[in-house]
């Protein structure tokens, strides 16, 4: 597959132009702000040709808000269509009322990116012409004290992407993680240098008082 980072731009869609600008990794070999995406076509042909020669088929696997998805569509035009996942499902909503101007060309579902061989049979697709991986950081999270994502404003210690049903928030595993587990945890995910010493003050913190 051809390997794209794309941008989206919106002042150009408000004047009429292409709102999605792509570049191959293979020409460019850099990505050149934080506001890009990965797409990977699985079409000899690049970003800068036609979208509208045949009805594509797009899978957005953190479609987030919806402003790439939307701008896929509208670079598409009326043949393509577009499948999004997201386990945010405050975001999903958001993302539904964006995209509802596409009626059925846009078709999302609540889940994990990793249930998209699931979903893809339920949507009966049998292969996607691009897969997009939108690898920034959301601010909708950490914008929303009761996330409890950021450090601006006092909230509760929850940090889930996916606030379905009993799954355990952040103040569930501080609370009950073995001292070893979080300094696994603050390595490998948080990539922590100090990931023992943070630990060992978590503990004797807790060891005090709960920490929510």
């Amino acid at each position: 597959p051809i390997v794209l980072v794309c941008q989206v731009n919106r002042a150009a869609a408000k004047d009429g132009d292409k709102p999605l600008t792509c570049h191959d990794l293979r020409d460019s070999g850099e990505i050149e702000n934080d506001a890009t995406a990965v797409l990977l076509i699985d079409k000899p042909r690049r970003a800068e040709q036609s979208w509208e020669a045949a009805p594509f088929l797009y899978l957005d696997l953190t479609i987030g808000l919806g402003g790439h998805a939307a701008a896929i569509l509208e670079a598409s035009g009326p043949s393509g269509r577009l499948f999004g996942i997201d386990r945010d499902g405050e975001q999903l909503v958001l993302a539904a009322a964006r995209l509802a101007a596409f009626g059925d060309r846009g078709m999302l579902a609540h889940g994990d990116y990793r249930e998209a061989p699931a979903l893809a049979a339920r949507w009966a697709v049998a292969a996607w012409d691009g897969i997009l991986l939108d690898l920034g950081v959301s601010s909708f999270q950490f914008d929303a004290a009761e996330r409890g994502f950021g450090f601006a404003r006092p909230g509760p210690l929850d940090m889930r992407l996916d606030r379905r049903g009993t799954r355990r928030t952040a103040a569930d595993l501080v609370a009950s993680a073995p001292e070893r587990e979080l300094i696994r945890i603050l390595r490998d995910y948080g990539e922590e240098r100090w990931a023992p010493r943070i630990a060992r003050a978590i503990e004797a913190a807790r060891r005090r008082a709960p920490i929510e």
